[in-house]
């Protein structure tokens, strides 16, 4: 609503879904990264939540309670339904993560149809943001305690010492696969959501059921 307040009605809006199970693990590996969320194993998080619905077991590096409630941020069902109360289906494009990754090109191509932009030429799509951890937790902690001492004392220029002293600290990662049995937790736990969404953007999801 916000952003139709501020830029008014003539909008596009382009709307990323993945897998909630995909999601939800790889927002918690992100949320352990940011420093926001002290607990690294995703199951013992999971299993947090009500608890800290509650505002309690809560690190004092956590910013908000509700970034680590993973089940209701990641029912994209129930988000994507208060969109579409808002903005005309025609003003909108969802594009699935799976099928961005087996086919960019095509994807791409549609987006730039969807937005009137001419085709660039570009055939070239690599993956950004793929997983990664800090090497040292001890180190990241102090990086950002001297951060927000930096914004504390209003200082606005540096030597960049900071950043380059994070990115070091910074190493790529590869997720494991989650344990069967908990991933069929996981996908009862949305199995409702999925299929609003389906209704909603009139595709199958049920892979993501399985």
């Amino acid at each position: 609503k916000n952003i139709i307040k501020n830029l008014g009605n003539n909008l596009k809006f382009i709307v990323m879904l993945r897998n909630p199970v995909q999601m939800a693990y790889s927002l918690h590996e992100q949320q352990v990264f940011n420093l926001n969320e002290p607990e690294t194993d995703f199951k013992k998080a999971w299993n947090l939540q009500e608890e800290r619905r509650r505002n309690k077991k809560l690190a004092t590096t956590t910013r908000d309670a509700k970034l680590l409630l993973y089940g209701e941020t990641c029912k994209l069902g129930n988000q994507v339904e208060r969109l579409l109360n808002i903005v005309e289906s025609k003003k909108i494009k969802f594009i699935l993560l799976d099928d961005l990754k087996e086919d960019a090109l095509k994807i791409y191509k549609e987006t730039l149809d969807f937005l009137d932009v001419e085709y660039d030429g570009r055939t070239n799509f690599v993956a950004v943001n793929a997983g990664k951890v800090r090497k040292s937790k001890s180190l990241a902690f102090m990086v950002k305690a001297l951060g927000l001492l930096k914004q504390k004392l209003k200082i606005t220029k540096g030597f960049g010492i900071l950043n380059k002293t994070n990115q070091t600290n910074i190493k790529d990662f590869k997720r494991k696969p989650l344990n069967p049995e908990f991933r069929s937790e996981l996908v009862n736990f949305f199995d409702d959501d999925i299929k609003k969404l389906e209704n909603l953007i009139k595709r199958d999801l049920s892979n993501w059921r399985k």
